[in-house]
């Protein structure tokens, strides 16, 4: 089935803007934004990167493999929990890109073009998600700045640009999970992502892949003490073409704590989360040895 998609226009006045947003997070998890100040060939240039990048040839890739988490640059490849070969469903490159200067050089030097493509469209989406931010805390009652006057400097900006090669059938190509970040920025050039609807227990295609959509994530509904939501997604895919995807995950400073917002705790709803940061979800990824640990992550975070 296909998935209702809510929009948020950023041309709309503030209160609009914020009033959407809280309806999009309270009953989905999830919306489209528009008008949102990236143009086209930004992101048609970051998607051509990516595409670029994973027809490198196997040992130009090999050059950045690794199972540490951690590591700013990492290629990997796989799914998550998934039966079977999954090592032709889903490859990835993970890029640190906040403070952008202290990583750029890090980042792959080939494909041609590939740091100019990369780099500015994560300027680009970062500009995007301090607006963001704001309207997500305004949409809490917190104000403007609760978020972004953590984010703003030293904010974790990690972009995963994900490659999913041409099938005659579709298939499960990333396993079921929500993001650890607050919020995440989704680029995408085919369609392939499935959410989770939890009312009915069913799995609804996204069927739009011509904008960018922002999930909500694990560190939002512990700030939020629930009233939204870490959407749980998945990639399925076939098609006659390569997918590609690239998902911009935007948190607090590494070692800082996301905590529900004092707020937002009262007597008839106590505080239903631990607190945790971006290097705790690290830690538990690789104990977990699981790319896709998100849900379970969150879950453990609701036991308080």
């Amino acid at each position: 089935m296909t998935a209702y998609v809510p929009v948020v226009d950023l041309s709309d006045d503030q209160d609009e803007i914020v009033n959407d947003i809280r309806n999009a997070c309270t009953n989905y998890g999830y919306f489209k934004v528009i008008n949102h100040g990236i143009r086209s060939d930004v992101r048609e240039g970051a998607l051509s990167a990516g595409e670029d990048f994973f027809d490198l040839s196997e040992d130009e890739k090999m050059e950045y493999l690794s199972n540490d988490v951690e590591r700013p640059v990492r290629y990997g490849t796989g799914g998550g929990n998934l039966d079977g070969d999954v090592r032709s469903c889903r490859e990835f490159i993970k890029l640190y890109a906040n403070p952008i200067e202290d990583y750029i050089e890090m980042w792959p030097d080939e494909p041609e073009g590939f740091r100019r493509r990369m780099r500015k469209y994560a300027k680009h989406v970062r500009r995007l998600a301090m607006t963001l931010a704001e309207a997500f805390t305004e949409s809490l009652d917190l104000g403007s700045s609760h978020l972004t006057s953590q984010m703003e400097d030293d904010g974790m900006h990690v972009i995963t640009v994900n490659g999913y090669p041409a099938n005659d059938e579709p298939v499960l190509s990333l396993s079921a999970h929500s993001d650890y970040s607050i919020f995440t920025i989704l680029l995408m050039n085919n369609p392939g992502l499935e959410v989770l609807d939890r009312d009915v227990d069913e799995w609804m295609s996204i069927s739009e892949c011509d904008g960018l959509l922002v999930l909500v994530g694990d560190h939002l509904e512990v700030l939020s003490n629930g009233r939204y939501r870490g959407v749980v997604h998945r990639a399925f895919y076939g098609g006659d073409e390569s997918r590609i995807s690239i998902a911009s995950f935007h948190s607090l400073p590494l070692y800082t704590k996301m905590k529900p917002a004092p707020a937002l705790v009262a007597e008839d709803n106590k505080k239903k989360y631990r607190s945790s940061s971006v290097q705790d979800f690290l830690e538990f990824l690789a104990s977990a040895n699981n790319i896709s640990g998100g849900d379970t992550y969150i879950e453990s975070l609701r036991k308080y």
